[in-house]
């Protein structure tokens, strides 16, 4: 349940000021991005696609089923990367 405030005025001019000194310090901050283009997405989806492709043919190699035998994850490969 949701707790029921008072409008206080003087913290909302104050919420107010800070915002507007953000926006003038980084004009980017809470300006609109650029919509993606088609471009931009299809090149996106067919990196994606292109990255799914590889990971497939790894697992489906004698190399990716020696992994699968033995149980090793993919966590375990990150913890080990982590700890080098």
């Amino acid at each position: 349940m949701a707790v029921q405030r008072k409008r206080d005025p003087d913290l909302e001019a104050l919420i107010l000021q800070a915002a507007a000194e953000i926006r003038r310090a980084n004009p980017s901050i809470g300006a609109s991005s650029a919509p993606t283009t088609d471009v931009a997405t299809e090149e996106a989806v067919a990196a994606i696609d292109a990255v799914d492709t590889a990971l497939a043919r790894l697992w489906d190699s004698s190399e990716g089923e020696q992994v699968r035998q033995i149980g090793y994850s993919a966590a375990q490969a990150v913890d080990e990367d982590r700890d080098a």
